[in-house]
């Protein structure tokens, strides 16, 4: 169904839309307002913690999170806003000296990013120390406004 335009241009008058809010049938979307967006749920102990990540360069500009005061997950989107050139996945059993790798998966693009997220990873099980303690996770991508 099509709105007439004065119909429009009257409930702009009005303020009941704002310009940004209507796009007109010959306008679409500029994709420079998107970006990808990494959503892990990470559990551990019946917490989940939910990680997100946006596109960088490096992997280094990554901080890896703290999970439980047990693992450290890291997920990495190198790449550019749309452009996903690839996803890295990191998670370290925390020990003394040093933590100690448990998992690494890497996913190569290219990707097709939509606005509803799509689960790129199986749920994961990962098992590590004397006790076996159990972390969880699995991570969606979507594309979400900047």
């Amino acid at each position: 169904m099509r709105i007439p335009h004065f119909c429009i241009y009257f409930a702009l008058l009005l303020g009941v839309l704002l310009p940004n809010d209507f796009a007109f049938a010959n306008q679409k979307p500029s994709s420079n307002n998107y970006q990808a967006r990494l959503r892990c749920y990470v559990s551990y102990a019946d917490k989940t913690e939910i990680i997100e990540t946006f596109p960088h360069a490096s992997a280094y500009e990554v901080i890896p999170t703290d999970i439980g005061g047990r693992f450290t997950f890291k997920a990495v989107m190198i790449g550019e806003a749309l452009d996903v050139r690839h996803i890295s996945l990191y998670a370290y059993f925390q020990a003394m000296p040093k933590d100690l790798p448990i998992h690494q998966a890497i996913y190569r693009g290219p990707f097709k990013l939509s606005r509803n997220s799509k689960l790129i990873t199986p749920y994961n099980h990962l098992y590590a120390g004397e006790v076996e303690r159990e972390l969880k996770y699995h991570c969606e991508l979507s594309k979400v406004k900047k």
